[in-house]
């Protein structure tokens, strides 16, 4: 019951207390229903209250945002821990994309733009322009610039300005220089008579120490590293000033690098910039002139010359050891960044370089240009001789001993890469003897290497080699610098283990790889040594072949792994050498195979180590191959016959790896991989004759028992081998498969000529060859397939290879001409069955399959009318019976576009049988596009539907295409194409269509308008754009979402486009006039009713009218300027807005600064 003062809930009148109904209304009080109705108007009446409360909330928290406003611009106000402003489905602020630079970041920006762009403008106007002033006058006009330029910061500075100060300053430093250029070229004082490049020195070097003392004083932080910077040429000038020549420009390089390091150590902690500098700076100066002094020490053969080369090289060398000394060490430990050891281990490294290149050019003038090298190789030994005798003995600094030692290592490599041409010749060359087997060697093994080399090296590379792996012997067994031994080794872990016995280990790691380069050292000397005494070929092969074995088995006996590898392949690399040499003479041959594989397989038997194992039963398989090829051939036997021979090894390989006691060891995956080597050979060797074909397809067949035999991985390989070699057979035959493949396309030279030399090729010993190569070929495919996949892949395989065996077969056999496109028609019907009937990838290749086959057909029946009428009609029905009877969808839609493209094709044919002229078989095809509309509108929910209504679209485009060279029928074409789009514009999901059908009809109309030769399009056009913008018009009346691109663009466009292309080839001013009219008017109207295609389109069309009418006069008025005066403008333009936006930003800061004290 409500209380007095409510009023009645209908109709609002007051009521009085206890009453059951309204007095007026009459309205029920009494009830659930009228409680709950009052619950609800008490409850909207509270809500009502609430939000008159947030109401004058909001108002004062946006005034006091607005109060805010200019303290937000300065910088971010902290975002407070509730929730973010936004509205629901609005991202937060913070997920927003931030701004790409920052206030400071544009106001640098801008400063350095605008100084740079003065100084340009100061640069033309004292070289180029104003010449009527004279330079004197110029010098003037400079000097005063450059009084003010520097007097400027000053004020700058004290008004907070420092960015725009430093800008300012720059450009004062550039006239700076460009007054010191003007002083010279007016002849004031003489200066024009004094030599340049000292001149230069003296004014650059003023500058530089002036510049710095300005900017000191004044408190400009980029003066000090432009001072720097202006301090990196004058040393440079002085010299080649005083010194003409590479001799003074190193001095000079060097004395520069000297001035860096000298900076960079001296300067204070906070000077970052310098430091950075200097350090650049000194290090391109410094190595620029160490690497010219040392190109100089290598190319002077002259005593003088190279001693001074020399004592350049010994100042280098001081420099670098000097800063490396000098530099701090760290106190933070190390981290991502190079530290200060870093840095001294590198300056090491180049004073030692220096150095040995020092004494080696010493050594140069005095030694033989054979032995010269050698020089160089005795200094890096004694360097590094004498830093592990300091290291190991006394106090010298680890990080200077690092870097001399890593010096002389360069050294070492540096002459073992000198040496490297020589040892690859010695070790490569003598393979060789492969093109030359058996023609006989001269009696010196050096003249003996190659059949058309002689070695070009000398006993000073063997020296090298021996040297090296002495070194490198003895570095493995030095224990290190004596500064490692530290208290901290001493100290026992948490373990309690001695800390010396865990750093034991890094120290074995490291000398077993210095041991194994000792070896591979040693067996390369070896390897070198017969040719370096140049020994008689007699005794230089059974040399190598006994050092092969020797390494080979010393690989089995050692027992570090690491060493017995480094063994191995030192000892099959010269097992390869001495292989290579022995086919010069034939009895060396077979002795060294046999030598060889002996060696091989007793390192095979012996060895522990897999690796070991694996790589000589490789070696052994090789070998044995050798012997397989070399026997037969010596005993006479053809080359065909030494290939069977040779692929009897690879069969024996696999007997061998299905040995149940090889099973899973390396030696059974050794001759699973290498065994691939001799069925290769053996196709080698038949390749020049007719076997080459059968002998690939049994090693194919081999490959394929294999994979029958092998589980696993090793099934695996025998398949791809399987497949390799399968699919290589048929190729070695090329010439007659390519006879065999092209046939079914000669008619395309020539189309309905007749058949007179389009029968199959008489039936011969090589197109038989040829056929059963290829059918075994496919077999093997399709065995491979089944023992990989199963029946699935065999089927897919035998899909795949189906066209290919039709083509060859048919083509190889002698068939008369009609039977063999119909055997290959009635095989992709075969093909185009099985796609239908099964599905996935079968299917699908399947149908490829049918519709390769079905092409080929097609275009071997193009040689006579009625074949290729009636072969296009079977290829359309087989194709559309597919697609109607398939299971896969994929395969419906494949066939679906070949059947629409085979009917095109017959229309195409019946229109050339009727009349031969392309353009008039466009309009049959625009026919069958034209029917596909409607048979892609049933299908629509089919997956054949899409691909039949794309391939329609394609061949109304090939229609278009072919009446191309007529405009009249090309006009046709394109307004049937735009009937046809128009009428698939009326399926609901294919309303854009209207818009292309639009196009294609206005662009028929205006081809046929340039074929009648009318040069007034508006006259033409006018009443479409009239019609299309009333129907437009009419649209957005019904559709007011509708785009203002639909409904205005075509009809602005039907006219505006041509008139502006007729606009820009009138000379007259009329059309452009009323164009520009126009397209006002149409942008006016545009912004008027906000409608965007309309104010683009007229804007664009203004904006293209208004530049071809006025581009001349703008060209002719700014030619006729200074050239110095627009980036002077640009520039000062730059400088105000970059000092005024660094002043705003000033006084914002000091706005934040105020609000926050006051807060």
């Amino acid at each position: 019951m409500p209380h007095q003062s409510a009023p009645c809930p209908g109709c609002g009148v007051p009521l009085p207390y206890a009453v059951r109904a309204c007095p007026r209304c009459r309205l029920p009080l009494e009830g659930p229903l009228a409680a709950e109705l009052w619950q609800v108007d008490r409850t909207l009446s509270d809500i009502d209250q609430r939000r008159t409360g947030l109401l004058h909330r909001r108002a004062e928290l946006l005034a006091a945002l607005r109060a805010l406003t200019v303290v937000q611009m300065a910088a971010p106000v902290p975002r407070a821990a509730g929730p973010v402003w936004g509205l629901p489905g609005q991202a937060p602020a913070a997920a927003r994309p931030k701004r790409d630079a920052s206030p400071p970041t544009v106001q640098n920006m801008l400063l350095a733009l605008g100084g740079v762009l003065l100084t340009v403008a100061a640069v033309a106007f004292t070289v180029v322009s104003w010449g009527h002033l004279g330079i004197g006058g110029r010098a003037a006009v400079l000097l005063a610039m450059t009084l003010i330029a520097l007097a400027v910061p000053v004020r700058l500075m004290r008004r907070e300005l420092a960015a725009t100060a430093e800008a300012v300053a720059g450009l004062g430093l550039a006239l700076a220089v460009l007054d010191t250029y003007a002083a010279r070229h007016t002849g004031l004082a003489g200066l024009d008579s004094v030599n340049g490049p000292g001149y230069a020195a003296v004014c650059l070097a003023v500058l530089s120490v002036g510049w710095a003392y300005y900017g000191r004083r004044v408190g400009l932080r980029l003066a000090a590293p432009t001072a720097l910077v202006l301090a990196q040429l004058p040393f440079n000038l002085l010299a080649s000033a005083l010194t003409p020549g590479v001799h003074g420009m190193v001095t000079g390089l060097l004395a520069t690098a000297a001035l860096d390091a000298a900076v960079g150590l001296a300067v204070r902690p906070g000077g970052r910039a310098v430091r950075v500098i200097a350090a650049a700076a000194g290090a391109v100066f410094g190595l620029s002139g160490t690497v010219t002094a040392l190109v100089l020490s290598f190319r002077t053969d002259a005593v003088l010359d190279a001693a001074e080369a020399a004592a350049l090289l010994a100042a280098g060398a001081a420099l670098a050891l000097g800063s490396a000394h000098r530099l701090p060490k760290p106190t933070a430990p190390r981290g991502a960044r190079p530290d200060a050891d870093t840095w001294s281990s590198l300056l090491a490294a180049v004073a030692g370089i220096a150095l040995i290149a020092a004494v080696g050019g010493l050594g140069r003038t005095v030694l033989h240009a054979d032995w010269r090298i050698v020089g160089y190789l005795a200094a890096a030994v004694a360097a590094l001789g004498t830093v592990a005798f300091a290291a190991s003995r006394t106090g010298f600094p680890k990080r200077l001993s690092t870097g001399l030692a890593a010096a002389a290592a360069a050294v070492h490599t540096a002459v073992l890469l000198w040496a490297a041409p020589a040892l690859a010749t010695a070790v490569a060359a003598p393979l060789g003897w492969g093109h030359s087997a058996w023609d006989g060697a001269p009696r010196g093994s050096r003249a003996a290497l190659s059949p058309e080399l002689v070695w070009p090296g000398s006993a000073a590379v063997a020296v090298v080699l021996a040297t090296t792996a002495a070194v490198l012997a003895a570095a493995s067994q030095w224990s290190g610098p004596a500064d490692e031994r530290t208290a901290d080794e001493h100290r026992t872990d948490e373990r309690g283990a001695d800390a010396r016995t865990a750093g034991a280990r890094p120290t074995g790691r490291r000398s077993a790889r210095l041991v194994c380069a000792a070896i591979a050292m040693g067996a390369a000397t070896a390897a070198v040594a017969p040719l370096a005494l140049d020994l008689p070929y007699t005794l230089a092969v059974p040399v190598l072949v006994l050092s092969s074995g020797a390494l080979l088995a010393a690989s089995a006996l050692v027992a570090r792994t690491d060493a017995a590898r480094t063994c191995l392949a030192a000892g099959t690399a010269m097992a390869a050498t001495a292989s290579g040499w022995s086919l010069a003479e034939r009895p060396m041959t077979l002795a060294a195979l046999g030598l060889l594989l002996t060696a091989f397989a007793a390192s095979a038997f012996l060895a522990n180590e897999p690796a070991v194992r694996a790589t000589a039963t490789s070696g052994a398989v090789l070998a044995a191959t050798g012997l397989a090829w070399a026997g037969p051939l010596a005993l006479g036997v053809p080359a065909h016959g030494a290939a069977f021979a040779v692929l009897a090894v690879r069969a024996g390989c696999l007997a061998l790896a299905a040995v149940p006691a090889l099973r899973g060891r390396v030696e059974s995956t050794a001759l699973d991989f290498v065994g691939t080597v001799p069925a290769l050979l053996a196709i080698g060797l038949a390749v020049p004759g007719e076997g080459a074909g059968p002998v690939t397809a049994l090693a194919a067949l081999c490959a394929v028992a294999a994979a029958w035999l092998r589980p696993g991985q090793w099934r695996g390989v025998a398949l791809t081998e399987s497949a390799a070699l399968a699919a290589l057979a048929p190729l070695l035959s090329a010439p007659a498969l390519v006879e065999a493949l092209a046939r079914p396309f000669r008619p395309l030279d020539a189309p309905w000529s007749g058949a007179s030399d389009m029968a199959a090729g008489a039936m011969t010993s090589a197109s038989l060859l040829l056929a059963a190569v290829v059918l075994l070929s496919a077999v093997c495919a399709v065995l491979a397939a089944a023992v990989a996949g199963g029946r699935a892949w065999a089927e897919t395989t035998t899909c795949s290879t189906a066209p290919v065996v039709l083509v060859v077969v048919t083509g190889s056999t002698g068939l008369p001409y009609p039977a063999a496109p119909a055997c290959v028609v009635m095989g992709a019907a075969a093909l185009f069955a099985v796609a239908a009937a099964r599905k996935g990838m079968t299917a699908l290749v399947a149908s490829a399959a049918a519709l390769s086959a079905t092409a080929a057909a097609a275009t071997w029946s193009l040689a006579e009318r009625s074949a290729t009428l009636i072969v296009l009609a079977a290829a359309t029905v087989l194709a559309a019976g597919c697609a109607a009877r398939a299971r896969s969808a994929p395969v419906r839609a494949q066939t679906a576009c070949a059947a629409v493209s085979a009917a095109c094709a017959e229309a195409a044919a019946l229109s050339w049988a009727v009349h031969p002229v392309a353009a008039y078989a466009a309009f049959p095809v625009l026919a069958v596009a034209a029917a596909t509309v409607p048979l892609a509108a049933r299908l629509r929910a089919r997956p054949e539907g899409v691909p039949i209504e794309v391939t329609g679209y394609a061949a109304a485009v090939a229609a278009v295409a072919l009446t191309a060279h007529d405009t009249a029928l090309l006009a046709l074409s394109l307004a049937l194409t735009g009937v046809i789009a128009l009428g698939t514009a009326i399926r609901r999901d294919r309303r854009r269509a209207a818009c292309a059908g639009t196009v294609l009809l206005v662009l028929a109309a205006w081809i046929r308008l340039a074929d009648s030769s009318v040069h007034a399009p508006e006259a033409y056009s006018l009443p479409v754009t009239v019609a299309a913008l009333l129907v437009g018009w009419l649209r957005r009346r019904k559709d007011p979402a509708l785009s203002s691109w639909t409904a205005y663009a075509p009809g602005l466009g039907a006219t505006m486009l041509p008139s502006l292309a007729a606009a820009w080839t009138d000379p007259d001013w009329p059309r452009p006039l009323l164009l520009g009219t126009a397209a006002l008017a149409v942008t006016l109207a545009g912004a008027r009713y906000r409608l965007r295609a309309p104010l683009l389109l007229g804007a664009g069309v203004l904006a293209l009218v208004a530049a071809h009418e006025l581009a001349p006069t703008v060209i002719q008025v700014v030619d006729r300027l200074p050239r110095w005066v627009p980036p002077a403008l640009a520039g000062a333009l730059l400088l105000a807005v970059g000092a005024t936006y660094e002043h705003r930003l000033r006084d914002i800061r000091r706005l934040r600064g105020t609000l926050g004290r006051m807060s």
